[in-house]
């Protein structure tokens, strides 16, 4: 879903993407990214990323980088991903941001997405070289809006020698 990013933030969850496999079980080597954005500089949008991740559960399966301005990258995976038959197996993309300033690369406002593009693995009963598009829609992010600050919001217990029983917003 739609999310704020505050800019030089590490590891922000950007999409998840959903393989499953119908014929045979699949062991997943690379994964294709495009970055689609809605950008206020006419930029690609590269520049608001400084490294992307790729995650199934808490296990890091690789990286890419959208260099210069780049509106793909591929990630060879650096720990191969078994997709079973028929089930549904989750991964999640997250990236660092990159920080915003009058010198730095980042810009204030920009609306960066992340989606699947294409992907390539082995089947694991055949052996046969599997590569896929996203004509089967393995993500459709909304993006994170890119801030330099925005305001966050806690209840916080206030120590006892302050108002007796109060609670701080």
């Amino acid at each position: 879903s739609y999310a704020i990013g505050a800019a030089g933030s590490t590891g922000v969850t950007v999409g998840i993407a959903k393989f499953r496999p119908s014929n045979e079980a699949v062991t997943l080597q690379k994964v294709g990214l495009t970055l689609t954005n809605g950008t206020f500089a006419g930029a690609s949008g590269a520049q608001d990323l400084v490294n992307v991740y790729l995650y199934n559960g808490s296990t890091l399966l690789g990286t890419a980088v959208f260099t210069g301005n780049a509106t793909t990258a591929t990630s060879t995976l650096s720990q191969t991903l078994n997709l079973p038959k028929d089930t549904d197996t989750l991964i999640t993309i997250k990236a660092d941001l990159a920080d915003i300033c009058t010198s730095c690369p980042g810009t204030e406002g920009d609306l960066v997405k992340i989606d699947v593009a294409d992907f390539e693995g082995a089947g694991v009963s055949s052996g046969t070289t599997i590569r896929g598009g996203n004509s089967a829609g393995l993500s459709a992010v909304a993006g994170v809006r890119l801030f330099n600050t925005f305001p966050t919001v806690a209840l916080v217990s206030l120590p006892s020698t302050a108002i007796s029983g109060g609670k701080l917003m």
